[in-house]
């Protein structure tokens, strides 16, 4: 594919790294792949000041919360080279 978007997907996944590497491994994400990731930032200030009120804050249909460093790591951790985080 040229293009996947996941929006509002990963905090629903229980094992996101093995979403991404699995569509790796079938050839649905190659080097030249645009993958863009929409997902609540958990870092925000919203989330810090008040985590338990977060409107975000949706166990247990929420599996994981991603900070943008948490979200960067994962995807480095995959070998994405080009990661650019906003919002």
């Amino acid at each position: 594919f040229d293009l996947i978007l996941m929006l509002d997907v990963l905090e629903h996944v229980p094992s996101p790294y093995t979403l991404l590497y699995q569509l790796y491994s079938i050839g649905a994400i190659t080097p030249e792949t645009t993958v863009v990731i929409a997902t609540p930032n958990a870092g925000s200030a919203e989330a810090q000041r008040d985590p338990a009120a977060w409107n975000y804050r949706h166990p247990p249909s929420h599996l994981v919360y991603y900070t943008a460093d948490a979200l960067t790591y994962l995807l480095r951790r995959l070998h994405f080279k080009e990661i650019e985080v906003r919002g």
